[in-house]
């Protein structure tokens, strides 16, 4: 559950989970100027940390918004994110390059009231 917050906290307008057994879905949805659908790669970050996890999968571009989604492991939750942890804020980067468009990215510090 504490996974699924950090990832929570990391959404840049909107994040979905999708628990499974040793991994799951997370799935990206935000404002971009241009993009287009196809295969993407990225990263993400939380608190500051310098260790990111990274992200493939597929990404669509509805009406202004970049939806991408991507299966991480429970796993390969970088430890750092643990031990940066806070109760008042949390601090995200997400960096995403699709195929054949342009970079996203998107980054932040919100308070965990507002999410």
């Amino acid at each position: 559950m504490l996974i699924a917050c950090l990832l929570l906290a990391a959404a840049p307008l909107e994040i979905a989970i999708d628990p499974g057994p040793g991994s799951f879905v997370v799935t990206f949805t935000g404002p971009v100027s241009k993009a287009t659908s196809g295969q993407f790669r990225g990263s993400v970050s939380l608190y500051g940390s310098p260790a990111e996890m990274p992200l493939s999968g597929r990404a669509e571009m509805r009406r202004g918004l970049l939806r991408a989604s991507a299966t991480l492991r429970y796993a390969d939750v970088p430890v750092d994110w643990l031990n940066r942890f806070r109760t008042d804020a949390f601090d995200y980067r997400i960096r995403i390059e699709v195929s054949g468009g342009e970079t996203v990215s998107w980054s932040g510090t919100e308070r965990w009231d507002s999410v």
